[in-house]
């Protein structure tokens, strides 16, 4: 696993033993950010079920202003607050352990910009079922 463009550009991501991960793959990361690769400078993106951060760390490494990890595994939140430290861009990642749904049903919280997919089998709700007033548009993502 590793970072496939910009200022980070070949940096390893440690997948940490022992926990149930399912990373985005390289090709998937190439395909998303050949559709938001535009509108990515300087923009806050939000990395849900972040494991190891690879599309949050990805859009910091190609001009992202910040992103916010949330991961509820203590463990692998921690090893991603390491690698953050590890590639220099603590200043523009937040970590925060919790549940991902918890954190986007918070009315407090902002808009959605990137999720990975849940990597615990019969734990991801259906999209369909997160409040309208997660996402930027105002809508749910299925209709």
């Amino acid at each position: 696993m590793r970072i496939i463009a910009g200022d980070l550009r070949g940096r390893r991501l440690e997948v940490p033993r022992g926990v149930e991960l399912r990373p985005t793959y390289d090709r998937v990361r190439e395909s998303l950010f050949a559709t938001v690769e535009d509108r990515l400078a300087g923009a806050r993106v939000l990395d849900l079920f972040a494991g190891t951060g690879s599309l949050g760390i990805e859009s910091i490494s190609r001009g992202a202003a910040g992103a916010v990890f949330v991961e509820r595994d203590p463990r692998i939140a921690a090893r991603l607050r390491r690698t953050l430290e590890e590639f220099g861009v603590a200043d523009r990642g937040r970590v925060v352990q919790t549940d991902a749904v918890r954190f986007v049903s918070s009315p407090s919280r902002g808009p959605t910009s990137s999720s990975s997919p849940c990597s615990r089998r019969g734990w991801c709700p259906s999209p369909c079922s997160w409040p309208a007033r997660s996402f930027r548009t105002g809508t749910a993502p299925c209709r």
